[in-house]
């Protein structure tokens, strides 16, 4: 009979046969012998941003005056000429860029991927805006592709239509102008001192207007008007090059997608900025 002690003995043995090879580490011990601990290399939010549709991701988190950084790399740094940068601000998420209503603006050089109506591929424009004042007469661009006739692919804007307070918060998507592709929706969507989501998406043959996971309108549009000139945020780029009609607020989390985002992606959107 094989003695208590000895069944102890090799039972040790066979537990350990690997205790002595060099990296052997069976419950994930440090060198120190604690345990391991996350590095923050990955977060919890990192990981919630991945989307394969995701475009362009510009979550105005950097120096404007050094780059705004598209962190999906697909447009190179946008730039703002000296004394017309927006400031950097806390935002809704993380920083924002503050718009002073007068000659600011970020200027993107703009790629093909950002030509929708070429391919009939649907699209999504999101973003998060406060604005501080939104009196008419003034139009108070959001984001715009600019066409190098003064006019716009795409633009999401603050204007005014029936020259009443306040502005009109609109989704332009623009077939051949912007006077065919103009689609304005009620004044009483547009929020001042607040921040506000505000998504636009077209399908291929609709466009549609939402602001805070809400519809607030659509138009049929069947093509859009593209020829490579600059993605503007805070500010529209007229003909001539010339830059004007700034935003008076901040702008938060720019986001271009591949696909149509459904209400209940809008609203995972909303979650993810309120709580982080």
């Amino acid at each position: 009979m094989v003695s208590w002690r000895l069944w102890a003995s090799v039972c040790t043995m066979l537990v350990c046969a690997g205790c002595g090879r060099i990296g052997y580490n069976p419950i994930g011990l440090q060198d120190d012998g604690s345990t391991p601990q996350d590095d923050g290399s990955t977060t919890p939010d990192e990981d919630a941003a991945v989307d394969p549709d995701l475009l362009v991701w510009i979550p105005f988190d950097d120096d404007p005056r050094s780059g705004a950084v598209d962190q999906q790399g697909v447009l190179a740094p946008g730039q703002c000429a000296v004394g017309r940068c927006p400031l950097s601000e806390p935002g809704i998420m993380g920083r924002s860029y503050r718009f002073d209503g007068t000659d600011d603006y970020v200027q993107f050089a703009t790629v093909n991927a950002l030509d929708f109506g070429a391919q009939n591929q649907p699209f999504t424009v999101s973003l998060w805006y406060l604005a501080s004042d939104v009196s008419p007469p003034l139009q108070q661009v959001l984001m715009a592709q600019a066409t190098a006739s003064g006019g716009v692919a795409y633009q999401l804007a603050l204007e005014n239509f029936q020259g009443l307070a306040p502005l009109d918060t609109i989704w332009k998507v623009c077939e051949s102008d912007c006077q065919s592709g103009t689609f304005a929706i009620d004044t009483d969507k547009t929020v001042q001192g607040a921040w506000t989501f505000v998504v636009g998406t077209w399908d291929g043959s609709t466009s549609r207007l939402f602001v805070d996971a809400v519809e607030v309108g659509s138009a049929p549009k069947s093509t859009i008007a593209f020829d490579g000139n600059p993605l503007m945020v805070g500010a529209d780029l007229e003909a001539g090059d010339v830059i004007e009609d700034s935003l008076d607020g901040a702008i938060d989390d720019l986001r271009i997608y591949t696909r149509t985002l459904s209400i209940a992606d809008q609203m995972q959107l909303m979650d993810e900025a309120k709580n982080p």
